[in-house]
């Protein structure tokens, strides 16, 4: 049997090591947003204290027509406001991002049966993060000039158009970000491990472009059972949907970590 479809087939042997990472995932992402949907509900708290329960049309005539001293008290709210705004947002980025590293730090250590230190996880993070904004921003330009070109007026060509450029070009940039962690585990070095990671996808390329067309396949697949848990549950609160396809979503990516990482180790 040809080595990449083996080395495909075995992907989905689900193991202890993919169920841990998997769970660190859900773990993961289910206390970002706990920090997010807190940090947002204490926002809304304070500006109701700060409105005195008034409407908004309310609190508009109140500082039209109000005194001075309610102009400047409430003026002084929202001075604090905005000052609890911008302590809380930078705490919560910081939050999420050291959460966000030390459980990518967990999940390769699982892989790798190799341990490093913490910190340098934070900028690697970062980094990515950061390429990550300038990456799917040149993406949506991509796709924006691809439609203009070929003039897709079709809304549900459009719609499958755009889903498959932008599952490309996650898949893509998921691949390369797992390379780069591969590497730093083991150098814990950050610019070179970018640098390690682009060698490896050019060394890595007869088997990689092979192991990119199962992602796809499978993809297509997740597509078609996200449609149908859609179709099963579309009753339900559109908050349950969301997590169910968001948890499926995760799952995806755990299995695609796990098949990127077999296919290193070839």
């Amino acid at each position: 049997m040809n080595k990449h479809l083996v080395c495909y087939l075995k992907s989905f042997d689900l193991d202890g090591q993919f169920w841990k990472t998997f769970l660190l995932d859900l773990i993961t992402i289910g206390l970002i947003l706990v920090i997010f949907f807190s940090f947002t509900g204490f926002l809304n708290m304070q500006a109701e204290k700060m409105n005195g329960g008034l409407s908004s049309e309310e609190l508009k005539v109140q500082l039209l027509e109000g005194s001075g001293n309610f102009n400047q008290e409430y003026l002084n709210k929202t001075r604090a406001f905005a000052l609890i705004f911008s302590i809380g947002s930078i705490l919560v980025i910081l939050g999420t991002l050291f959460l966000f590293s030390y459980s990518r730090k967990l999940v390769w250590q699982v892989y790798t049966n190799k341990k490093s230190k913490y910190w340098k996880w934070n900028w690697v993070s970062l980094i990515l993060i950061l390429a990550s904004v300038i990456y799917f921003l040149l993406v949506s330009v991509i796709e924006l000039l691809i439609n203009m070109i070929f003039n897709i007026t079709n809304q549900v060509v459009y719609f499958y158009f755009s889903k498959t450029i932008n599952s490309i070009f996650l898949f893509i940039y998921l691949i390369f970000m797992f390379f780069t962690f591969i590497h730093f585990n083991s150098s814990y070095k950050v610019w070179a491990s970018f640098n390690s990671a682009f060698k490896l996808i050019r060394r890595k390329w007869p088997d990689l472009w092979m192991a990119f067309l199962f992602i796809m396949l499978t993809a297509g697949v997740y597509s078609f059972i996200t449609y149908f848990i859609q179709k099963a549950m579309i009753y339900q609160p559109e908050v349950r949907r969301a997590v169910v396809s968001g948890i499926v979503l995760l799952f995806l990516i755990a299995w695609m970590r796990k098949y990127i990482f077999s296919v290193v180790k070839e």
